[in-house]
């Protein structure tokens, strides 16, 4: 065995193998199809589900809702504080492993809002692509291509008389993740959810989008008097609340980030939907601001998708496809942002 090389004990048996013989995890991932990533991703599942399940029995036993005979909560106490080491130390070992992926120094390592972990679940789920397919097959994969529903077009997922799904609902979940990471801490894919949210938010809520233009050429000072002015107390009430609402949208370090549209100059981010909704109490049908979120995210990441796809062919020396909407649909290319060597983008 190489110097290094973890050995792990195949519970399997094969054609002349003995059962149980201590065999490397190259071997396995070799046998299985599969990659490193992968097979850590899969066995760390493993270990959260019984980390959760261990720490549910604890919580009811301290509860004294569990009604075992002879329960024996200090030892309990301990597997769970080993399970989450155990957890700990899968993570890590997931963040060591995508490193060695040449995508990782090459551009995803440069992305803000993305770190080794976050990353090494998302590339696990994710097939390597391919020089003569497109992004579409990791979008179809998460199931990001929306499907009319009761006169509606919503994204496929579980519903009653529909059938299986047809997705990987761990990678949209994953996917989500980085989306929300994206939205906290991101930078350039931050700006590109800010934009598509204003976008969509002019679009459907059009009398709500005036009032918040005009919001953002008052000064803070002077805002509450504007809003009562023109809808009373009650107005004002309202927008103290929906302001509250919104702080979730306002977790970045930076208050001014470089975006795509404008050749990476400043653009200030003010997160105030929730509280131009309030004030005008403006309804649209089907289409609520968490939705609106929604359809931003789920954009961002089909954008920042795309990009990976395109950086991971590149640093493998393949050509790659011009995207479908740019060569049929006739979109504008957005290319993929560039590390300038110094900041995170």
């Amino acid at each position: 065995m190489a110097s290094g090389e973890r050995c792990i004990n195949d519970e399997r048996e094969g054609p002349g193998e003995r059962k149980g013989a201590n065999v490397t995890i190259g071997e396995i991932t070799q046998r299985r199809n599969e990659s490193e990533l992968k097979l850590l991703h899969d066995t760390q599942q493993s270990v959260e589900k019984l980390r959760i399940q261990v720490g549910n029995r604890v919580a009811a036993l301290v509860r004294g809702v569990d009604q075992a005979a002879r329960p024996e909560p200090a030892f309990l106490d301990r597997a769970l504080e080993a399970l989450v080491q155990l957890e700990k130390d899968f993570d890590a070992e997931i963040g060591r492993a995508v490193q060695q992926y040449p995508i990782w120094d090459h551009w995803l390592g440069h992305v803000r809002g993305i770190g080794p972990g976050l990353a090494g679940q998302m590339m696990a789920l994710l097939l390597p692509p391919l020089e003569d397919r497109g992004p579409s097959t990791w979008f179809r994969a998460a199931g990001l291509y929306p499907q009319e529903w009761e006169g509606v077009l919503r994204l496929p997922r579980a519903r009653s008389g529909e059938g299986k799904i047809t997705y990987h609902p761990g990678l949209r979940r994953c996917l989500f993740n980085v989306g929300t990471s994206f939205v906290k801490m991101g930078r350039y894919y931050r700006v590109v959810y800010d934009q598509h949210k204003m976008r969509l938010f002019e679009l459907h809520l059009p009398a709500s989008a005036r009032c918040l233009r005009e919001l953002r050429q008052i000064s803070p000072a002077g805002q509450v008097a504007w809003i009562e002015e023109r809808y009373g107390a009650d107005g004002v009430a309202r927008f103290v609340k929906g302001t509250r609402a919104a702080e979730d949208d306002a977790d970045a370090e930076d208050d001014e980030l470089p975006g795509p549209a404008n050749n990476g100059a400043t653009e200030p981010r003010r997160v105030d939907y929730g509280a131009a909704v309030g004030i005008t109490q403006e309804m649209a049908e089907n289409w609520p601001l968490l939705r609106v979120d929604r359809v931003a995210r789920w954009a961002m990441l089909k954008l920042f998708l795309s990009h990976l796809w395109e950086k991971w062919l590149e640093v493998e020396g393949k050509p790659s496809r011009v995207p479908y909407v740019v060569e049929k649909l006739g979109h504008h290319y957005i290319p993929p942002p560039e590390w300038d060597g110094k900041h995170k983008m």
